[in-house]
């Protein structure tokens, strides 16, 4: 299950990143229109929330989805089988990790624009 939500951090992380480099052109306008600093960082940064929000919830729902098919598929004789579960410890622990991250690398992007926005 870490590998997987690992791979799904990484993709949203370079779609993150690759989003804040096609909008420094609009941050630029906006900074030229009288936006301030502030205010692309606070929508760069609910982007990033919503779009971890939604990544996070379908990986914690396709892990739940995941381990009933591995149940299903496992054989009745297979030793602690009963044991086996995703737990909601496990699951909250992650949805903090997808927000944490969503943020760490927002964050980074859009203190790249704003040096991009700086120097122009």
């Amino acid at each position: 299950m870490g590998a997987v939500l690992l791979v799904l951090c990484v993709n949203l992380a370079s779609l993150s990143l690759a989003r804040a480099a096609g909008r420094t052109r609009d941050s630029a306008i906006r900074t030229a229109l009288g936006a301030s600093r502030g205010q692309l960082m606070r929508q760069s940064l609910m982007e990033s929330a919503v779009l971890s929000a939604i990544g996070g919830a379908g990986g914690i729902l396709l892990a739940f989805w995941g381990v009933r098919w591995l149940l299903a598929a496992a054989p009745i004789d297979l030793p602690r089988l009963a044991d086996v579960s995703l737990g909601q410890p496990r699951a909250s622990i992650r949805a903090g990790d997808f927000a944490g991250d969503g943020a760490d690398f927002r964050y980074t992007s859009g203190a790249a624009q704003r040096g991009f926005a700086q120097s122009i």
